[in-house]
């Protein structure tokens, strides 16, 4: 380790660039470790899928008892310019207020890496509204960027964290 002396007064300035610089090569490790991990394993991730799935049809559905099934008991929801919404409960009514608002959410995964008892899902989704209570019309309300982190809690994966963005 290196240690630059500037006037007496002890600069650790390339000190820092190495320990920096072996976190992030340690962090690319567990990284690579992790990925090769979902790799040899590529069924790992069927369940977290299966999850998915299950979410979608049960908020198109506006059953909130199966979507707060799929919350961990200690989940948080991130919603954009909003106070975080803590536990099962609190999450289950926070949808219940968009299932009666009539949104509807198409969503479009674009990456899930599955590790152990934790993974990740990255997606965008699309929020839609009927106009009128029976028009069959729909209209697009905003975009979203949005990464989810799974829990694996007795075999079930849960949904523990949920972030979004509006785009």
């Amino acid at each position: 380790m290196l240690i630059i002396k500037f006037n007496g007064e002890g600069m650790y300035c390339l000190r820092f660039i190495f320990v920096f610089t072996w976190m992030l090569l340690s962090i690319d490790s567990v990284h690579a470790s992790a990925e090769s991990t979902y790799l040899e394993d590529p069924e790992g991730c069927a369940g977290v899928i299966q999850s998915i799935e299950d979410w979608n049809v049960a908020f198109k559905s506006g059953d909130l008892e199966v979507l707060g099934s799929l919350y961990d008991g200690g989940a948080q929801l991130f919603p954009p310019n909003q106070n975080v919404v803590d536990g099962r409960l609190a999450i289950m009514e926070f949808l219940a207020g968009a299932v009666s608002a009539g949104v509807y959410v198409q969503q479009n995964t674009t990456e899930i890496r599955c590790m152990n008892e934790f993974s990740y899902e990255i997606g965008v989704a699309k929020s839609f509204v009927k106009d009128g209570e029976t028009s069959a019309t729909v209209r697009q309300v905003d975009s979203s960027r949005y990464l989810v982190i799974w829990r694996k809690i007795d075999g079930s994966w849960l949904i523990y964290r949920d972030i979004w963005n509006v785009i």
